[in-house]
């Protein structure tokens, strides 16, 4: 069972003493990716077919919208004996799904932002002081619809525009106006019976109480598509950076016992699955007692998880956690599969055998994963390896010592999961899908992307997705696996 995996091997972190170099590491990323790749050309010959038939593949994905975009049903159902995703539920086309997934992962940063002011301000009026914001408890009730909402960021409207970036607070407001729009279109068509003052999509739960110490997430309930999303906030705190500054690896075991050491980022591990500071539950455990009772009164209902940056890495970890790969069991009790991630931006999550472990969940049928990525966002290329690759990167004797240690190396080196929606800053070929495919060529991480944060931005993600829109209309993500299956 893989959520029994999480906590560390052996209680031990590797190379966890060396977490607080890992933010002054970044000027040596390409160095040690160009190690990796001298250790790897002895297999570059025969990767290269295989990454020339997968750059085909995808490259056949990006032009205009006509036949070759699409691809047959049929294929959903996986040439290689993949199990099929429930063909009982109604897939939403990839840009509806995608598109959703980030309008609500940017949304959360507002929303954490006006919930922490609504709080300090009520704080304050219970000493008898003033405040900027309309009605804070209104701000603060739960759930809340979307309707409610819309409401709350329009009465507020001066006070976030001081807090963000026009840009983000334009995305924030689009977003709650199509969310809810598309509730006001489809009220009647939902089979939902509604109580007066109930939306179709609603805010059930925030859990931000303790941001400057833990991560923060959301829960939300839409009830035409059938989906329970949780999804994470990126990075903001101090606490946020240091987490993702954490590229040490922690062990978990294999439960399918047919693999290497699983191995994934011990900042991203502990934020999620870490129990102290007061806590008797770790965040994982926190929220699934908060998605599995809604699920068991939904039973149609599937589980989302999404996150932008940070959000997105927890998102990855979180999905890969409800999953019991091997044992036969498929999902946690009281989740149905699959369980859907739909990452914004994320760093890597774990090494190979991680990777693989992903696969194997989806092709059982328990996991779907679209991960989507901006062009040169250089925090997507992010980590290559472990800290303890990366100190020895500063050693040349070392580090060649470690290149000829292949068990060593290769268990330290971070790899992405999922199918790579990637859009490109390009108006003549704006998307390209591309296939995990462990090799170490992919996503590797180069000097021009480092100069490059602005294509990280929320606004930035918003603006691709939404010029891509005609074309992911006609493809679906079920129908991307099949095309998997097929290569």
């Amino acid at each position: 069972m893989l959520s029994a995996m999480f906590p560390p091997a052996k209680g031990k972190v590797q190379g966890a003493d060396d977490d607080s170099t890992g933010v002054n590491l970044l000027a040596h990323w390409f160095r040690c990716g160009e190690a990796v790749a001298e250790r790897n050309d002895a297999e570059a010959s025969k990767d290269a077919s295989s990454d020339r038939r997968q750059e085909s593949e995808a490259d056949s994905c990006g032009g205009d919208a006509d036949s070759s975009l699409s691809v047959n049903a049929d294929a959903s159902r996986g040439c290689s004996g993949r199990v099929p995703f429930d063909p009982s539920y109604r897939w939403p086309n990839l840009f509806k799904e995608a598109d959703d997934m980030v309008q609500a992962s940017l949304v959360l940063y507002l929303f954490a932002d006006l919930r922490r002011l609504a709080r300090e301000e009520t704080s304050d009026a219970s000493r008898g002081g003033g405040g900027r914001l309309s009605n804070p408890g209104k701000i603060l009730s739960l759930p809340m619809p979307t309707r409610v909402a819309m409401e709350v960021v329009a009465e507020n409207e001066e006070v976030l525009v001081e807090l963000a970036l026009s840009q983000d607070m334009r995305i924030c407001q689009d977003a709650l106006r199509a969310f809810h729009e598309r509730s006001e279109m489809t009220a009647d068509n939902s089979g939902e019976t509604l109580s007066p003052g109930k939306g179709l999509v609603t805010l059930e739960a925030f859990a931000d109480e303790r941001s400057d110490e833990e991560l923060v997430y959301a829960v939300g309930l839409d009830r035409y598509h059938r989906r329970v999303t949780v999804a994470f906030r990126g990075s903001v705190t101090p606490n946020d950076f240091f987490t993702d500054a954490c590229i040490a690896m922690v062990a978990l075991s294999d439960p399918s016992g047919t693999k290497k050491e699983i191995m994934v980022h011990s900042g991203f591990h502990n934020y999620l699955f870490k129990v102290g500071n007061g806590r008797k539950k770790s965040k994982y455990d926190e929220i699934l007692d908060t998605v599995v009772p809604i699920l068991r009164a939904h039973p149609t209902f599937k589980l989302y998880a999404t996150g932008h940056s940070l959000g997105g890495a927890l998102a990855t970890l979180f999905a890969f956690a409800t999953v019991n790969v091997g044992s036969g069991h498929g999902l946690c009790d009281g989740i149905p599969s699959p369980v859907t991630c739909v990452s914004v931006a994320s760093p890597k999550v774990g090494n190979e055998s991680f990777r693989l472990a992903f696969v194997e969940a989806e092709d059982q049928g328990l996991l779907r994963h679209l991960r989507i990525a901006n062009e040169m966002d250089p925090v997507t290329l992010t980590p290559p390896a472990s800290s303890k690759v990366m100190l020895a990167s500063l050693s040349p004797a070392t580090l060649m010592i470690m290149t000829h240690v292949s068990d060593i190396i290769e268990r330290e080196i971070y790899k992405h999961v999922g199918i790579r929606l990637k859009l490109l800053n390009d108006e003549t070929k704006r998307w390209k899908i591309s296939f995990s495919t462990g090799s170490w060529k992919q996503d590797l991480f180069t000097p021009r992307a480092a100069a490059s944060i602005s294509h990280h931005f929320g606004y930035e993600y918003s603006s691709r997705i939404f010029r891509a829109k005609e074309d992911l209309e006609i493809l679906t993500l079920n129908e991307l696996y099949g095309r998997r299956d097929s290569t």
